[in-house]
């Protein structure tokens, strides 16, 4: 049915663009090494637009690790925002020369203010940590883009629960990688434009997360703050009727 498009992958290495690459959904898509794709270098970009010609870009490059983004707030910038901003410079430049491609983004529900959760589109967005400030910044690039989608989401892989405790009083909508990735194929074939949150049922993390790993040991946030020294909500969980209504789920 997809054929016909050229599906142009950046951040094929890390964990999402990995699943999305074995899963078998997208057909006809080419992931650059980071040796080919810089996102700091706007150059690379713009070569790699031309010899590549996508119909569709999906963008999971970011950085994404939190200790970092609040140690290093200079390459939350770098990578974040900045490489977004070059990213999209180089679609409207290689949109000059035909069709503009279809840009699909994935954010974070870090982008959201803390507060009751059951966050919807239209609530306030006001991170309380860089790596939501800078996911925030890359955003503001993506919408100048006249055929883009943002999705906020989180996720997790099943297979993997990489910590030994998790709070019960932390919630979230955190959704398997694996069904996150049906979904962008979903979305990606639609005419959605704008932003839409993507996640499962609202639930704590331990009781999210102990059914894939019962050994967990059951932790609370202030526990979790004082092991992280990170910024921590309490209540990230989103409101996914709008997902529901134009997938018809």
């Amino acid at each position: 049915m997809h054929k016909e498009f050229r599906i142009l992958l950046l951040g094929g290495s890390g964990k999402l663009g990995q699943k999305i690459i074995k899963s078998g959904f997208f057909h006809n898509l080419f992931s650059p090494g980071r040796n080919l794709c810089d996102l700091k270098n706007k150059q690379s970009i713009d070569d790699l637009l031309l010899n590549c010609k996508p119909s569709h870009i999906i963008n999971c490059a970011a950085l994404a690790r939190r200790k970092i983004c609040e140690s290093d707030p200079k390459s939350a910038i770098s990578n974040n925002i900045i490489g977004t901003a070059n990213l999209v410079n180089s679609v409207l430049d290689f949109s000059c020369l035909g069709k503009e491609p279809r840009l699909l983004h994935i954010s974070t529900d870090a982008v959201y203010h803390c507060s009751n959760g059951n966050h919807d589109e239209y609530d306030p967005t006001i991170p309380i940590c860089n790596y939501g400030w800078s996911k925030l910044g890359a955003e503001s690039s993506i919408r100048l883009l006249k055929d883009s989608l943002i999705v906020r989401t989180r996720f997790y892989d099943p297979d993997v629960i990489p910590f030994d405790d998790a709070a019960n009083d932390i919630y979230t909508s955190s959704i398997s990688i694996l069904r996150l990735v049906d979904y962008l194929h979903r979305l990606l074939f639609s005419n959605y434009v704008g932003v839409i949150n993507v996640g499962e049922k609202r639930e704590s993390d331990y009781k999210k997360y102990r059914t894939y790993k019962p050994e967990l040991i059951m932790s609370d946030l202030n526990s979790i703050k004082k092991e992280s020294s990170l910024p921590f909500c309490s209540d990230y969980s989103l409101s996914t009727k709008r997902l529901d209504d134009f997938l018809g789920n």
